[in-house]
């Protein structure tokens, strides 16, 4: 299975992100579909803000301060649930999203990865098995 077009370590980074979120909401209990989507809304602005870290862009305002509190409390003024969906489920397409990224990374996490271990499992993998991965994941990977 494939998805729709290349996948990017912004992707990465957000699911990441937004299954930690959902790793914290669980310790307090239940976790309905409000905390899903918060958990939608803090992964894509934690990938947002760290991608601007990274790239010398400017923040935006509400996470410049550069707290990840400050960020997880303010994330709704930033980005909305259906913004995750847009930009990382529905780019890479639905099916792809829920049977292979999404459960992939999940269960690096179940075995202990951290975020960079689990970006060089999957690019390794996503090459190995011909899914087009974004041109700066390739260079990391030293293959671009």
């Amino acid at each position: 299975m494939k998805p729709l077009t290349y996948l990017r370590p912004f992707d990465v980074m957000a699911e990441w992100q937004l299954q930690e979120k959902m790793s914290e909401l669980a310790r307090t209990g239940p976790v309905d579909d409000l905390a899903k989507g918060v958990a939608k809304q803090f992964g894509l602005a934690m990938a947002i803000y760290i991608a601007s870290r990274k790239f010398g862009r400017p923040r935006p305002a509400v996470i410049r301060k550069g707290a990840r509190a400050e960020a997880s409390r303010e994330t709704a003024q930033i980005c909305k649930a259906e913004d995750f969906d847009r930009q990382i489920v529905n780019r890479m397409g639905k099916e792809f999203y829920e049977r292979v990224f999404a459960s992939r990374i999940l269960m690096l996490r179940s075995l202990g990865k951290n975020y960079n271990e689990i970006k060089i499992a999957l690019g390794k993998d996503f090459l190995a098995e011909g899914v087009p991965l974004y041109s700066s994941w390739l260079r990391f990977l030293g293959r671009g």
